[in-house]
């Protein structure tokens, strides 16, 4: 309790959504608690609040926050309501906004300093785990936490137990069948001999063996202590192909598949360096494992043909399983790139011409720093959505790039399991250390090859096996030691109680210090917790994309997934602490971890818990290896690993939000559309195809579904009638275009419309007054002027008509008959449009397109009996005109929906 200011504060307002679906928005009023472990909100009892308006409860549960969860915790500026604000978010995507009444002693500043103080801890041993017991009922669920003063309510299903009063002497419990088990039996779930028995290691093929060279650890830290090699190959042996692997993790034995005894392997890359090393033992324990291929009858007596060098292996052993194809893998999980980019650092991949009988595939998966920013924009992009009330938006999550990694990780497990169980191969799998990226695709795998994997007791033993075993790094990944790093403050809040200097240069200096320092603070938090990734959450789900392609071929649900996130992060059991089976087994000072701490498979395992965690879909006849049907799969399942979605669930959100909906989620990504066409040019009749790019040569594939604009004909091949039909144009879906191209669109249509409205403007400006604005005779819009807007016709001698000169000159609009007329007026007879005194209707009409005023019956001729229709003609196409001069010349496009 040193680290605490307050313990408790009430009246406080607590924001944020539920964990369970639908997800909604709950804003509840309460009491805030603090424990050295965890912060819990203690809701109000439902009635009305002073004002008569019934209180916000839509949930009556406790919230339980434990520390080592949180990795943002920041102080707002007031709000309008006079409220001082705490938003806290959480690995686990909860977010909360914490509404205090006051700033001071026993407000908002206490708290945030409080959690600070307590989540940031130096040591392990100072964690949660260290202090939680199982509940004594044995069909007790930890879903409770009685109130030493109250009777016990309902609470979150992921609440921790009350603390025990004896931290290191747990209370044992019972199994169903009543018999005592010890408290620390979860740390046993793991057997390896129990396992590799089960898999046939020593009964159906006597071609591997356990090895104690790892008993103390000695040989690597990282290691298990139980290994299994091939038979053939001695312990010196070991010894020596240790030195050439990264941090010894030699090729060791994972899983052996029950139908034709191919195998899965594991290590870490070789150190090959620039020097191009090799190491003769680590090529014969790697030819030992591909040459293991064996029919069980076979047993252990198909030999090699000797040969005087052991890297020169030509001969496979005699007795194979039928139909087998030498078509074993080395899997390289990283790119290319990153691969090579290692042996400067002395480290490198294997030079095939070195290791026979093999072919290596690089998988591009992206390291641990790829995969945390790609999770951090997708948990920006939720919260922004949530801060501004705006919908989720899709297409920033997909540029997030947290599918493709989950799709580049499904693929590589589905070649393992079709080189395994089809090709009967094996698979050697290591990424740079082998601890993230190799446990990620060897469990996958494995949960595709064995059904015993998808239960509740097998998937428990995958995870004891292929992570905490062979050493993946929970206490770096996970960030369980917090650090001050992620504890911000606004400036608005910092040296809020501070007036020492208050003239208005000292608050500019001190805001501009609080400024850069929180924002130094935010900017930092990520190198110095550079080892965080979320390696572990991936295979989870990985597992919940395989389990939604199959929901009835495994006996847990989903429940149990989000549960296992949750706890991966919470400290409240030893399972997920440390980074290797030697620092839990091994005690540093007094008694070894596993017997301090409880294992999480004892939690789960509780009957209340268990039976929450059944699927009611799950059908074990599926996985029968002796079915033969034209459906059966003997129990392998092969997952499309173009089928990711958002867990939508597990970022507490719907899955129409963060998702795209079924009907338009076949349709190519916006960045597809700038590569190549999408579809054969046939089928694309109504789209335009753009240019070719100058940088890539590729023609780029329009925006689907671009109405097609109808070339407008010549004006001999307009029908007369000015009211003439438009062609057919296609339906127009805005559904159907990405946000990205609706807002594209939106902006031309609007520039084109403004610049369309101050072209009008300007032309207004210049003297242009619409049709019959002046009387004739006026002098206002006439001359210069009137000739300066583009949209008039200038007065031009018209030799087709009969009429006289002058009056050609006035009336460019009359075409009587009569044949051509001398355009020049006859010699000696001036002008009779000199000077511009007066204008008659004609000159009016010739300064004024638009224009027809009032005219005699005197002045009617042949040639004005067609004239309405001209001129009808003439406005059409002066309109058409317009609309070409406001887009540029540029007749592909309508920014106003015309035809």
């Amino acid at each position: 309790m040193d680290g605490l200011r307050v313990a408790k504060v009430e009246h406080v307002v607590l924001e944020g959504t539920a964990r369970r679906p639908p997800h909604a928005h709950f804003c509840i009023e309460g009491t805030l608690h603090l424990t050295p472990h965890h912060l819990f909100f203690s809701p109000s009892s439902p009635g009305a609040d002073d004002a008569g308006k019934p209180r916000a409860t839509e949930t009556d549960e406790e919230i339980w926050i434990p520390y080592p969860t949180i990795n943002v915790l920041q102080r707002l500026p007031q709000s309008a309501a006079c409220k001082y604000p705490l938003l806290i978010g959480t690995k686990t995507f909860d977010n909360y906004t914490l509404l205090f009444e006051k700033w001071g002693e026993g407000g908002a500043e206490d708290v945030w300093a409080s959690v600070r103080d307590c989540a940031v801890t130096q040591s392990v041993e100072q964690l949660y785990a260290f202090f939680y017991s199982l509940p004594r009922s044995p069909t007790a669920s930890t879903s409770t936490f009685p109130n030493p003063a109250t009777p016990a309510l309902p609470s979150d299903p992921l609440s921790p137990s009350p603390l025990s009063s004896s931290p290191e002497k747990p209370s044992p419990i019972a199994t169903a069948a009543g018999t005592p088990v010890p408290p620390t039996a979860g740390w046993f779930v793991y057997n390896p001999h129990t396992e590799f028995a089960r898999q046939g290691v020593g009964s159906r093929t006597r071609a591997w063996r356990f090895t104690d060279i790892n008993r103390d650890y000695s040989f690597s830290p990282t290691y298990p202590s139980k290994l299994v090699v091939p038979t053939r190959i001695s312990d010196s042996v070991l010894a020596y192909a240790a030195k050439y692997r990264s941090k010894a993790r030699i090729p060791a034995l994972s899983y052996l598949h029950w139908a034709n005894q191919a195998s899965i392997t594991r290590s870490s890359q070789p150190m090959v360096g620039i020097k191009g090393n090799r190491s003769a033992q680590d090529e014969r324990l790697v030819e030992c494992i591909f040459s293991s291929h064996q029919s069980p009858e076979g047993g252990s007596s198909a030999q090699l043909t000797p040969s005087a060098s052991t890297s020169n292996l030509t001969a496979l052993p005699t007795s194979q399983v039928y139909g087998a194809t030498c078509t074993n893998l080395i899997i390289d999980a990283r790119p290319t790139t990153n691969a090579m980019a290692n042996v400067a650092k002395g480290a490198g991949t294997e030079n095939m011409d070195n290791y026979r009988w093999a072919e290596k595939a690089y998988l591009g998966i992206d390291n641990i720093h790829v995969m945390r920013s790609s999770l951090k924009t997708v948990v920006e992009t939720l919260a922004d959505a949530s801060a501004g009330g705006m919908p989720v938006d899709r297409d920033r999550l997909r540029r997030s790039g947290w599918l493709k990694h989950l799709t580049a990780i499904l693929d590589g497990s589905v070649m393992i399991v079709k080189n395994i169980h089809i090709n009967s191969s094996h698979v050697l799998i290591h990424c740079s250390d082998g601890w993230d990226r190799t446990s990620q695709l060897s469990a996958v795998a494995q949960l595709c090859l064995d059904p015993y994997y998808r239960t509740l007791e097998g998937f428990r033993v995958l995870v004891e096996k292929d992570w905490l075993a062979f050493g993946h790094m929970f206490m770096h990944r996970s960030g369980h030691l917090s650090s001050a790093k992620l504890f911000t403050a606004t400036p608005d809040n910092i040296d809020g109680a501070d007036d020492e200097s208050d003239d208005d240069f000292g608050i500019a200096v001190k805001g501009a210090q609080a400024f850069f320092a929180s924002m130094s603070k935010q900017f930092t938090s990520s190198s110095h917790l550079k080892e965080i990734s979320p390696v572990f959450h991936q295979f989870l789900d990985c597992v919940r994309q395989i389990q939604r392609q199959f929901p009835d071929r495994f006996e847990f649900n989903e429940d149990y997934l989000v549960d296992l996130h949750y706890h991966l992060y919470a400290c409240q059991f030893g399972t997920f602490l440390f980074d290797n089976e030697r620092q839990r087994r091994v005690a540093l000072s007094g008694k070894p971890y596993i017997s301090r701490t409880v294992s999480a498979w004892e939690w789960f395992e509780l009957p209340a818990q268990r039976a929450s965690y059944l699927n009611p879909d799950y059908k074990p006849e599926l996985d029968d290896r002796t079915n033969r049907g034209p459906d059966a799969d003997m129990g392998v399942l092969l997952p499309d690993p173009l089928d990711v979605r958002f867990w939508h669930r597990l970022f507490k959100r719907g899955d129409e939000e963060m998702n795209m909906p079924e009907t338009f989620r076949e349709a190519p990504a916006p960045e597809a559309l700038m590569v190549g066409p999408s579809h054969p040019p046939e089928t694309c009749a109504d789209v335009t195809l753009a240019s070719k790019s100058p940088d890539t040569g590729q023609s780029p594939a329009p925006l689907p579904y671009v109405p097609r604009v109808p070339h407008v004909p010549k004006r001999a091949e307009r029908a007369p009638s000015s009211t003439s039909q438009t062609p057919p144009r296609g339906k127009w879906s805005w559904n159907s275009m990405g946000s990205g191209a609706l807002s594209a669109f939106n902006t031309f249509r609007s520039s084109a419309t403004d610049a369309y409205s101050q072209l009008r403007e300007r032309t207004d400006d210049d003297g242009h007054r619409e049709m019959g604005a002046f009387e004739p005779g006026t002098g206002i819009g006439e001359g210069r002027k009137a000739r300066a807007n583009a949209w008039d016709e200038p007065v031009r001698p018209n030799p087709w008509t009969d009429t006289p000169a002058a009056k050609r000159a006035d009336n460019a609009w009359d075409d009587t008959p009569g044949g051509p007329q001398t355009a020049a007026p006859p010699s000696g007879e001036a002008p009779r449009n000199g000077p511009p005194k007066a204008r008659s209707g004609t000159a009016e009409r010739a300064a004024n397109p638009w224009d027809e005023p009032p005219r005699q019956l005197a002045e009617l001729t042949l040639a004005s009996a067609a004239e309405p229709r001209r001129m009808e003609e003439r406005k059409e196409e002066a309109s058409t005109a317009e609309i070409e001069a406001a887009l540029g010349g540029s007749t592909a496009w309508d920014p106003l929906g015309a035809t």
